[in-house]
């Protein structure tokens, strides 16, 4: 009875043991034929914060070249006070009459002070009074003609009528025919001047 009993007991165990190896077997088979991720376990996922980063998209150059001519705006300088550098400029020329150094000063404040107030410069010049006017009247109108002497020979035409008014039209007239003959030619042929005034400046363009 007892050696029956020992024969038992070792089958039972190699019984055991012959489970187990097949056990262990059939579940490493079945993990090689398992998808991935049927495991159970979750795969690898990149993180919110990343896939954020990648989804955005890339400037393009137009928008980069935006940025950068935005970036390079200036802003403009402070309005200048032109009317007490005019007035600085005559008081060093008491008696009326300019150096040419003088001229060229008052000149380059002029033509500045058109082109950023050309109102304010014509109202100031015609409100003065005294021997500088007619100086100061001269420097606008040559001045603006520089830019339009179209523009400028009209508004030396609506200033009393006199010598100080001839003589600027004749110095304006001049001076744009020596550039533009053919065009000064015309706009005094079209003037509202009268036929003497006319002869006298086409004759002054043809000499010239």
């Amino acid at each position: 009875m007892a050696i029956a009993k020992i024969k038992m007991a070792g089958i039972g165990i190699l019984v055991a043991l012959l489970i187990g190896t097949t056990g262990v077997v059939l579940v490493t088979e079945i993990q090689k034929r398992q998808p991935p991720g049927a495991s159970g376990k979750p795969d690898i996922v990149a993180s919110p914060a990343k896939q954020e980063v990648h989804d955005q998209p890339m400037p393009s150059k137009l928008e980069t070249k935006g940025k950068t001519q935005s970036a390079k705006v200036k802003v403009p300088p402070k309005a200048r006070n032109f009317q007490a550098e005019m007035e600085e400029a005559l008081a060093r020329s008491p008696k009326g009459d300019h150096p040419a150094e003088l001229h060229i000063i008052m000149s380059t404040i002029m033509r500045e002070w058109l082109d950023y107030d050309k109102d304010g410069a014509i109202e100031w010049t015609l409100r003065m009074t005294g021997e500088h006017k007619r100086q100061v009247l001269g420097i606008v109108a040559y001045c603006w003609a520089a830019k339009d002497p179209v523009a400028a020979s009209e508004w030396v035409m609506k200033l009393p009528e006199g010598k100080s008014q001839d003589q600027l039209l004749n110095d304006l007239v001049v001076d744009w025919a020596v550039k533009e003959p053919d065009k000064a030619k015309k706009w005094i042929e079209k003037s509202s001047l009268s036929q003497d005034k006319k002869d006298k400046l086409l004759k002054k363009i043809q000499k010239k």
